[in-house]
């Protein structure tokens, strides 16, 4: 009952992730952006670009914000290096869970669109459900 109240609050209010142009950007059909808080991209006038992605700003201690966004999908991919690239994204926390049998641990190093280095470290404990910790740090 409480939450089809919320649901109806303006706060609460994700239009623009149920748009028929957005709607194939959510991982899940039922979690989309707030539109009080999503993050907007810079339109670009490419067909089948929108300022759309399923991610929003969170407010941190003092006066550091945060983005929370969903695990980019194949056809995300350049929408979500366009909001790191766009908001200057300098530190990357991504939490993933899988099915496997293992413990391990993968570095791997990349460049960035901004041409900085990125490190990468992921801290996977698996048992019959896999749950990994990834931190990525660009310099």
């Amino acid at each position: 009952m409480e939450s089809a109240a919320l649901s109806e609050r303006p706060e609460s209010a994700c239009e623009a992730g149920k748009t028929r142009d957005n709607i194939k950007k959510n991982r899940y059909k039922d979690i989309v952006a707030f539109d009080r808080t999503r993050v907007p991209l810079t339109l670009l006038s490419d067909e089948g670009y929108t300022d759309y992605i399923n991610a929003n700003f969170i407010s941190g201690v003092g006066d550091r914000d945060y983005i929370a966004t969903q695990g980019p999908l194949p056809h995300t991919v350049v929408d979500f290096w366009r909001m790191i690239w766009e908001y200057k994204v300098q530190v990357r926390l991504s939490v993933s869970a899988s099915v496997s049998v293992s413990l391990s641990v993968c570095l791997s190093v990349s460049v960035c669109v901004s041409a900085s280095v990125c490190v990468s470290v992921c801290l996977c404990l698996c048992v019959s459900v896999c749950v990994c910790l990834c931190v990525c740090v660009c310099v």
